[in-house]
């Protein structure tokens, strides 16, 4: 998430921040009017890559390590051949992946809704 902040930080047109420069904003309203809404764009690019990561990282470790959770449910399951547990616990870790991503992306649409009022 860091790094798509600061690169949407970094990709911020030079023309706004001569344009904040020029009408002579403090730095306060600089960052709220401007830094914040250009980074907005790459932090939640940051944050579904993250969660997508997140989720991979979590699906690895309870295959692994864990004595409890889905993973370890499915783990036991294919050692007594019970495909159709492995099957739930990959479906069960779809509909939470997929819900986490709807859920970042209304949070984003609802964040960047100025962009929809700007194309028109």
């Amino acid at each position: 998430m860091y790094l798509n902040t600061h690169a949407g930080l970094r990709g911020i047109d030079r023309k706004y921040v001569e344009l904040a420069e020029t009408v002579g904003l403090s730095r306060a309203k600089f960052v709220r009017h401007i830094a914040i809404p250009g980074a907005l764009p790459g932090f939640f690019t940051g944050l579904r890559l993250g969660a997508t990561v997140a989720w991979l990282a979590l699906v690895v470790v309870e295959q692994v390590g864990a004595s409890d959770g889905i993973g370890y449910l499915m783990y036991k399951a294919r050692l007594y051949g019970l495909t159709d547990v492995i099957v739930v616990g990959l479906a069960v870790y779809a509909l939470l992946g997929f819900s986490t991503d709807l859920l970042v992306r209304f949070s984003a649409r609802k964040a960047l809704s100025w962009q929809s009022t700007l194309a028109h």
